[in-house]
């Protein structure tokens, strides 16, 4: 399963795939939003990591495009701690999830796109 990582911070880049590859992931790293789009017209991913804030490409934009592009990946936004209204506004605008860094992302990854739910004893 491969994952694309967008971070401008190297090493939180660095830090991200470390861990997505110790869980058994595939990841794919892009430093700016311009190129993580043009990633998206080359490979389907299962997953896009976007770090935020982005230096190049606004956080919308890179949703509309990748919908766009990529309507089957799923997309996390990991960020500062934004305001709450924020939040709201980048889940509407296609985001899956949205965690504030610090976070423990092999728990997120796992956690909210690839594990199965729990059933519950009958």
């Amino acid at each position: 399963m491969c994952i694309l990582v967008v971070e401008n911070n190297s090493k939180l880049a660095k830090e991200l795939t470390t861990a997505l590859r110790k869980e058994q992931f595939e990841a794919v790293v892009e430093r700016t939003g311009e190129r993580a789009l043009r990633r998206l017209e080359e490979q389907r991913f299962a997953l896009t990591i976007l770090g935020l804030p982005l230096c190049d490409t606004h956080v919308f934009e890179m949703l509309r495009v990748t919908q766009q592009r990529s309507p089957d990946t799923r997309v996390l936004i990991l960020s500062p701690d934004l305001d709450l209204d924020v939040r709201i506004t980048i889940l509407n605008a296609g985001a899956d999830d949205y965690q504030v860094k610090p976070y423990a992302l092999a728990e997120v990854v796992f956690e909210h796109f690839f594990a199965e739910p729990v059933k519950s004893p009958d």
